[in-house]
């Protein structure tokens, strides 16, 4: 009877525990098909914003005024000239005999500057503007025709007409017992990546010793990757003070005073 009684009992529990992991089975696959199905919702959202996003790009192409630009730099004899840059450029679309300008500022200045446009074929157009070195700019192309169109406010690249000069590194000496200068390095760069016009062509270091001796000692040159660094080393007692003569490629210089240390640690040449 007990054993009777015990073998129902298990029978019931294996019953209960089948029923249960049915339960637990067909609750998991319905899980599943649910996160199967938002998979395949998220899945189509996506390529709907896709295909919004081609749409929004596609019609931004298409409204565009310009479709491509380019600027070329003539560089004066005197650097003091202003620098006329070029900027030659083709419409996607333009009204038959409308009058193109060329609109451009100063970054903090309010007033535009108008620039006639010449027509070369077709779409192209082109116009020369005189621009500062040591001046940002931004500008705007402009058609008027029947219906007034402008292209959206752009910078004037400013690697199109400015420069990196030589800068000051690093530098190290060595002293004696009396605290003379027994040694002295300096070390100075330049991009390299910039037009023989504003590439330093010569350095020279203008050594004076206090006692009415002075030297010159041109740096050496060495190029590794995109700058060309300028290099001194000098091997002389008693240095009182080392004054930097630099030349570019336009013939404008600069100097200041390297040594005493300190004094143009951060100083750029130009």
């Amino acid at each position: 009877m007990k054993v009777r009684k015990l073998l129902y009992t298990l029978g019931f529990m294996v019953g209960v525990s089948l029923v249960l992991i049915i339960i637990q089975m067909s609750q998991f696959h319905s899980l599943k098909n649910e996160m199967e199905n938002m998979h395949h919702q998220v899945m189509g959202v996506d390529s709907t914003m896709s295909q919004l996003f081609s749409e929004v790009h596609s019609l931004q192409v298409a409204n565009q005024l310009i479709g491509h630009i380019d600027f070329s730099t003539r560089y004066p004899e005197v650097y003091e000239a202003p620098f006329n840059v070029t900027l030659t450029w083709s419409f996607n679309e333009i009204e038959t005999d409308a009058s193109v300008f060329l609109l451009t500022r100063k970054l903090d200045d309010s007033e535009w500057n108008t620039f006639d446009a010449i027509n070369h074929e077709g779409l192209h157009y082109e116009a020369t503007i005189e621009v500062d070195s040591n001046e940002e700019y931004e500008y705007q192309i402009m058609s008027k025709g029947n219906i007034a169109r402008s292209s959206g406010i752009e910078y004037l690249p400013i690697d199109a007409y400015s420069h990196q000069p030589l800068r000051f590194e690093s530098n190290a000496y060595t002293q004696d017992s009396t605290d003379a200068i027994t040694s002295y390095e300096a070390t100075f760069s330049q991009l390299n990546e910039q037009p023989d016009y504003f590439k330093v062509r010569e350095a020279i270091a203008i050594v004076d010793f206090g006692d009415g001796e002075v030297i010159k000692v041109p740096l050496e040159k060495q190029t590794h990757g995109n700058y060309d660094h300028w290099s001194l080393q000098l091997d002389d007692a008693n240095i009182y003070e080392i004054t930097l003569d630099v030349t570019y490629g336009n013939g404008k210089r600069d100097s200041g005073t390297i040594y005493p240390d300190g004094e143009y640690d951060h100083r750029f040449f130009y």
